[in-house]
């Protein structure tokens, strides 16, 4: 079996580092602060531009604030243009203005990029500002972030909508959403099982084609199901620890594996926070303190 390819990290006498692209979460359990802890804790510096402000608490989203979209493009270009970028993570995009100056980046630059799809908060709200529809971002999501993709890894329910199909609900529906999240253009996708209702094992489904032949492979990594009430920000903490492996020159498949095993140890570890009855954060440091 052949690993699924990634552009180059650029190679320059800087330490590269990863740019994540994504909103503010003010209880700091997902967005832009979780993606800077995981990469912390996984032994990567992360820089980062901000598209959203949010007014979020344990299990609520109470506002929203889209950053201008030259703001934005500001962000992007005072950080590329001092610091050396050598993978992209995406999160939360605010608008399709903002999402059309990031897709811009994504094209002139050619960086690898970790693509998770925000629709909505875990908790029920609605991510997007300016007016614009689900079925809007969406389909921008589809035509547009997805072929630019290094990986894309929606949870269940953003596959079947960014697929037009009803949520996978089998192992072999889980198989033949992920092979055809490859058709939307993306190098490799990966369908996350954390919502299935298997309640002893969450397995997360890696789709990429094989180098050789054209073939489709794909590898599922397991891990047992853990009871906890804390589980903010599940979707930005993998997808950024697979951003700084691949950062630290890891294959995709070396690189998901490692931030599969970030998350359950950052799941595992969340009630010693102590911080809130339920809907809490992960603990992102849990092998330091």
């Amino acid at each position: 079996m052949v690993e699924p390819s990634t552009p180059s990290v650029t190679d320059t006498k800087k330490s590269p580092v990863v740019l994540s692209i994504a909103g503010s979460d003010s209880c700091a359990g997902a967005g832009i602060q979780a993606d800077i802890k995981t990469c912390a804790a996984m032994g990567a510096y992360a820089c980062t531009v901000v598209t959203a402000v949010t007014a979020q608490g344990a299990g609520r989203v109470d506002g929203i604030f889209a950053m201008p979209a030259s703001l934005v493009r500001d962000q992007i270009r005072a950080v590329t243009q001092t610091y050396n970028v050598g993978v992209v993570k995406l999160g939360m995009m605010g608008n399709l203005a903002i999402a059309q100056v990031v897709a811009d980046f994504l094209h002139d630059s050619g960086l690898p990029v970790v693509i998770d799809p925000v629709f909505k908060a875990s908790a029920g709200a609605d991510l997007c500002t300016g007016g614009q529809g689900l079925n809007e971002v969406i389909a921008f999501y589809r035509e547009v972030f997805a072929p630019v993709a290094s990986v894309i890894t929606p949870n269940i329910q953003e596959a079947a909508q960014l697929l037009g199909l009803p949520p996978a609900s089998t192992h072999e529906s889980y198989d033949l959403h992920a092979r055809a999240l490859l058709n939307l253009g993306a190098s490799a996708a990966l369908l996350k099982g954390g919502h299935s209702l298997d309640d002893r094992l969450c397995s997360d489904y890696l789709a990429f084609s094989d180098g050789l032949d054209g073939d489709v492979n794909v590898q599922a990594f397991t891990a047992a199901r853990l009871k906890t009430p804390h589980g903010h920000g599940t979707g930005c903490t993998l997808a950024s620890a697979i951003a700084a492996g691949l950062l630290q020159g890891l294959t995709l498949v070396q690189a998901v594996s490692a931030a599969k095993n970030h998350l359950q140890g950052a799941l595992a570890a969340a009630g010693r926070l102590n911080l809130v009855p339920e809907h809490g954060p992960l603990h992102h440091f849990a092998h330091y303190w």
